[in-house]
């Protein structure tokens, strides 16, 4: 799971706090990732102040098939990197609104197949719109280049040279947003 609060400061580190607990806690048990969602949506609504919402893409992988089910709670859209056909890239939509903003959220689930080689990318939007002195920004298809570019790599190394690309693309500018990414690749 990468998940991401709309907001800064304690407050919202308290309420990633809460909202992780709950996730964890709910998931345990085994649910599918959109019930679990749809529960700790309740359950965080329940606890929120207004104006605090939560974004995540929760998703488990079975790592035998390589099938990867998921859901994507008004976060960024993942990247999909096939082994083969040159990096062919797919940025995965399914999409459903942000945990914390509306009872009953139901988030639609999907399941998608890697095959060996391919890498799958979660991040926070603190990665594309890292910027540099200039005020531009990073963008996904920096992020989609590296990734296509060093897609051979392990899931760690790609973490460290997606890291190295935004702190060369960034330089000295001071970065106002948190950057998580976590990458998967399937070896087998």
């Amino acid at each position: 799971m990468v998940a991401d609060v709309a907001d800064k400061g304690v407050p919202a580190a308290l309420f990633m706090a809460l909202s992780r607990t709950l996730i964890r806690t709910i998931a345990i048990d085994g649910r599918s990732p959109s019930r679990a969602i749809a529960r700790a949506n309740d359950l965080i609504l329940a606890d929120a102040r207004a104006g605090l919402f939560v974004t995540a893409v929760y998703a488990i992988l079975e790592p035998e098939s390589g099938q990867v089910t998921f859901v994507n709670a008004g976060h960024m859209p993942p990247l999909l990197v096939r082994a083969g056909d040159g990096g062919e890239v797919a940025l995965i939509k399914t999409h459903g609104m942000a945990m914390g903003v509306q009872l009953g959220n139901e988030v639609p689930e999907e399941t998608i197949g890697l095959n060996p080689g391919d890498v799958l990318v979660l991040y926070t939007d603190g990665v594309i719109e890292a910027t540099d002195n200039k005020q531009g920004m990073f963008g996904r298809e920096r992020l989609i280049e590296v990734v296509q570019q060093h897609r051979g790599q392990s899931a760690t190394q790609l973490v460290e040279m997606i890291d190295a690309a935004i702190g060369a693309f960034a330089g000295d500018a001071a970065q106002f947003d948190d950057l998580t990414v976590l990458v998967a690749k399937r070896t087998v």
